[in-house]
């Protein structure tokens, strides 16, 4: 995906191949593209990115700690869910990311049928039923796990894989799974167990090893985000054991996304990336794949 030219320059963020790498897709009087060349390189740019999501978690969960004493746990954490949601928001619409972040039509959808495991998964916990939930709790239910399939799957299979397929894409898949997993761990602040909270972020990264690679084979985030917030929910509400079935999810995402990113797919994706790499409106295509 990338030259030899282009790779050796990670340390030379002036150079105008690592300024093309950096900014690949993104439009280039962007505040998006500004921020990603002042870091200069598209790793540095992905910690950046995970930085600030662990930052606005911390610092509006200790805030609110402080100010509202009597909250609960969950209501504190949801209110640093929709911190993060607006702050993800604003940026990707300020900078028009859409489009690179995989918010598409369902015209540029490829190999739909790539979503139908995830998708039975995701119904399988409620086939035998739900758990008796009132419906003011249910409807916060709905709402978090909305906001939090949108938020995580705009920042870490949109902005992050984005930022990162310079790189290659199973460095890019690694990386920004790994990323994604670390930053559950502020969850400790929220939930009683550290030892839960260690084994939901290597679950997230199971997770994040599958959804990335659906991100790229399917060209599309908006079913992700779906499938990702039913994922959470149903996980929640459905009558079958939450823990052991989250674990036998996450195993099987993370077996998907190494069979769907298997060597000739690899191929496939390297060869769409090099053909856009030499198009001359390459900042406009490749969000758009």
């Amino acid at each position: 995906m990338i030259t030899s030219s282009t790779s050796s320059c990670w340390g030379n963020a002036v150079s105008v191949s690592s300024k093309n790498a950096l900014t690949s897709g993104i439009p280039a009087d962007s505040p998006f593209a500004r921020f990603c060349l002042r870091i200069g390189s598209v790793r540095k740019v992905a910690v950046a990115l995970f930085v600030i999501d662990i930052a606005v978690v911390l610092l509006v969960g200790l805030v609110l700690r402080l100010l509202a004493r009597d909250w609960a746990p969950t209501t504190i954490a949801f209110c640093a869910l929709v911190a993060l949601t607006v702050l993800v928001v604003v940026v990707v619409a300020t900078s028009r990311l859409w489009a690179f972040t995989g918010v598409n039509g369902p015209s540029r959808w490829r190999d739909r049928r790539l979503l139908v495991l995830p998708t039975l998964m995701v119904i399988a916990p409620v086939v035998t039923g739900i758990k008796p939930l009132s419906l003011d709790y249910l409807l916060f239910l709905v709402c978090a796990y909305a906001l939090t399939g949108f938020t995580e799957e705009l920042i870490w299979r949109g902005l992050v894989i984005g930022v990162l397929r310079p790189i290659g894409i199973w460095p890019a898949v690694l990386f920004g799974s790994l990323l994604f997993g670390l930053a559950h761990l502020p969850n400790v602040f929220f939930r009683e167990s550290a030892i839960l909270v260690v084994f939901q972020a290597i679950g997230a990264f199971c997770f994040g090893v599958g959804f990335a690679a659906l991100r790229l084979r399917t060209g599309s985030l908006l079913p992700l985000m779906v499938i990702h917030a039913l994922h959470d929910l149903f996980a929640q509400i459905g009558a079958l054991p939450a823990i052991p079935l989250l674990v036998a999810q996450d195993t099987i995402l993370l077996l998907y996304g190494i069979y769907l990113l298997r060597p000739s797919k690899v191929a496939e994706l390297r060869a769409t990336d090099d053909a856009v790499d030499a198009s001359p409106t390459k900042s406009t295509v490749r969000g758009h794949q």
